[in-house]
């Protein structure tokens, strides 16, 4: 595999991993997936649990502050409703401000109600809230008539913006009678310092913030500033809101109106603040589940190498077993599951060892056998090529001579009666001479076949060459016959059983191969004596039944016996291949040498 193609690159495959890779593998994602499960119901739940305490929280918060403010400003109008009814206050209002002489005692009583930095200023309001009397600082511009609204005895007022400042009113009713005559105005002043806010958020817990508007929601302050509106989105069952503050987070908040004033308390708690437990217990479960893969991991290691360190024994034992090494034997230490596969290994060795032991024996006796068979064949061979050998001389010579003696016999009788006017006698003795011509042709054909002549005459071309030119006479089959020289010089048992190779070749050929053509070759290649030949017949595919395939059975025994090497090549309608080839004893170019060497001495 080339590394550089991204192409060919293998990718991560599970069955390519070893057992002792595969099993830390699986406790690593189960483990995962159990903490990854269980941990992510735990944190849901915690997170849940958070978000609702933190709600319990902000009602219970906002309530108390919502009844603190309540209390705060109850205190205010009990000493406005107090200062009310002081008599100076009475008289002034009931005379009017045409008596100057009150004016001094008026102010005096609206100087008591300034008893901190709060307090800016104290009006005293006619029944028309036109402003008659006043201590402190300058007057507001803010028109009377909508601080005081209709109907109210007492109260604390709306913010009000005036000169960068944020204030508020506080008043009470002067009566009389039970007829309102006037009212007195306490103006205070908004200020809180970011130390102080910081500390009240700190008093509160979970950084949260407070906020107050008007009933009106068109003005919202953090007793610093005036701010944006808060978010009205998501709105519980519980009246509580959930949305995102400018310049923090989400946050939950919970509006409440305080009793007794023209206010809304709106307390802000983060959701981060609220989740940071949850998210702290993420954190300390992401680290623990880490720790638990971790030992998991080194756990199932160990366990794994206690498991796959005898099975790699068992594995190395199996691929080390071999005929040399059976008799040896697996330490079995253990009584589990491996240990019982140890002993049965160790028994299967045995039986393997024995059954080796029968099987090579028997092989040594098939072998055996099989040469024993083989040089039988051989032998065989010897002698039907001997007798074949003898009988087509005894044909030749005395078969032959008896029918060439015959014939001269017929001939003098022929001679004797020509003058003879015998017509019918001449006719019988003319047939008789063509059937003893007849005889003669197929005495010397069947010597030809049995052994032919030219074979020891002249040597195995020779008589491949003459077979060649028989088969072609007789088959009508067209055979091109090779070779690379005239001769070569080889030991008798290599000669006849390449000649009838060749021979049942061409025989099957001609019975079963329905071709056309056959092209054979005889060469000497690499220390080796070559015979091939190849046809155009309609060939097999090897479901050859035992009838059919008996004479390539004797081929190849005749290869074998000279110590040589028969191949069939062969496929349906590409004709038959045969490829024979036996080793040449010796130096071949010495025998080559030695043969013309034995030519030229018997020339």
């Amino acid at each position: 595999m080339n590394p550089a193609n991204p192409r060919k690159r293998k990718f991560f495959r599970l069955h390519t991993l070893s057992l002792r890779e595969r099993l830390p593998l699986l406790i690593c994602v189960l483990l995962l997936s159990l903490i990854a499960v269980f941990g992510s119901v735990a944190w849901i739940g915690v997170r849940k649990a958070s978000m609702r305490a933190g709600k319990e929280r902000l009602l219970s918060l906002s309530s108390q502050l919502s009844n603190m403010f309540t209390a705060s400003a109850t205190s205010v109008k009990g000493q406005l409703n107090a200062a009310a009814r002081e008599q100076t206050l009475l008289d002034f209002l009931q005379r009017g401000d045409t008596d100057t002489s009150l004016t001094g005692g008026a102010e005096g009583s609206l100087a008591k109600l300034i008893k901190d930095t709060t307090v800016r200023r104290v009006e005293l309001l006619n029944d028309r809230k036109i402003p008659i009397a006043s201590v402190g600082e300058s007057s507001i511009d803010i028109p009377r008539n909508s601080v005081i609204p209709e109907n109210d005895s007492a109260g604390v007022g709306h913010f009000y913006v005036q000169r960068d400042s944020i204030w508020y009113p506080a008043w009470s009713t002067v009566k009389m009678n039970g007829q309102s005559k006037g009212y007195i105005v306490q103006w205070r002043l908004v200020k809180a310092s970011p130390q102080t806010i910081e500390q009240f958020a700190q008093l509160i817990g979970a950084k949260a913030r407070v906020y107050f508007g008007n009933t009106d929601g068109k003005f919202w302050t953090d007793l610093m500033g005036t701010v944006k509106a808060p978010g009205s989105t998501n709105v519980d069952a519980q009246g509580i809101k959930q949305y995102e503050r400018e310049g923090r987070n989400a946050v939950i908040a919970k509006e409440r109106t305080v009793p007794g004033t023209q206010w809304v308390l709106l307390l802000e708690f983060p959701v981060s603040e609220i989740l940071s437990a949850s998210n702290q217990f993420l954190y300390w479960l992401i680290i623990s589940g880490l720790a638990i893969l971790i030992i998991g991991i080194v756990i199932t290691r160990i366990m794994s190498s206690n498991i796959t360190r005898p099975l790699n024994r068992l594995t190395a034992a199996v691929s080390a077993a071999s005929p040399e090494n059976y008799s040896f034997r697996l330490r079995e230490d253990r009584t589990d599951e491996i240990g019982v596969l140890t002993h049965a290994f160790n028994e299967m060795l045995g039986q393997v060892k024995n059954a080796h032991d029968v099987l090579q024996r028997k092989m040594s006796e098939a072998e055996q056998m099989s040469e024993e068979l083989r040089e039988l064949s051989a032998h065989l061979q010897d002698i039907r090529e001997e007798e074949r050998k003898h009988i087509a001389r005894e044909i030749h010579d005395e078969l032959g001579q008896l029918l060439t003696a015959f014939k001269m016999d017929i001939s003098i009788l022929k001679k004797r009666l020509g003058n003879e006017n015998l017509p019918l006698v001449a006719e019988q003795v003319t047939d008789m001479t063509n059937g003893v011509d007849e005889a003669i042709k197929f005495v010397r054909r069947l010597a030809s076949e049995l052994r032919p002549a030219i074979l020891d005459d002249l040597g195995l071309v020779a008589a491949l060459e003459w077979y060649t030119e028989e088969f072609n006479h007789r088959y009508s089959i067209e055979v091109d016959f090779r070779v690379d020289r005239q001769e070569y010089m080889l030991p008798a048992p290599v000669v006849n059983n390449l000649f009838r190779i060749y021979q049942e070749s061409l025989t099957n050929v001609a019975r079963h191969a329905k071709a056309t053509k056959v092209v054979a070759e005889l060469r000497l290649i690499e220390g080796f004596i070559c015979l091939s030949l190849k046809d155009n017949g309609v060939g097999f595919s090897g479901g050859k039944n035992g009838k059919k395939t008996l004479g390539l059975t004797g081929m190849k025994e005749r290869a074998l016996m000279i110590g040589g090497r028969l191949d069939i090549e062969s496929l349906p309608g590409e004709g038959v291949g045969v490829n024979v080839s036996i080793p040449l004893p010796g130096d071949p170019q010495q025998i080559l040498s030695e043969f013309h060497v034995g030519l030229n001495s018997k020339s």
